[in-house]
């Protein structure tokens, strides 16, 4: 962190603008991987349950049109 002493203002901006940059893009990327845990077990629940129905049919089969 010595270096920041000999460091221009621009400098400074242009690394604390990365810094907040990469926390958002952290943030946000942490959200996504959060989502698509969640998407993927419901998935997969889903598949678990909806398995080994014995009736197959369509629905105007069972009302007999």
């Amino acid at each position: 962190m010595t270096w920041f002493r000999s460091a221009d203002a621009s400098m400074v901006w242009a690394l604390e603008a990365a810094r907040i940059y990469l926390a958002i893009l952290g943030c946000a990327a942490a959200g996504w991987a959060m989502g698509f845990g969640m998407g993927y077990r419901r998935g997969v629940n889903h598949a678990i349950n909806s398995t080994g129905k014995p009736d197959h049919r369509l629905d105007r089969d069972r009302t007999g049109d």
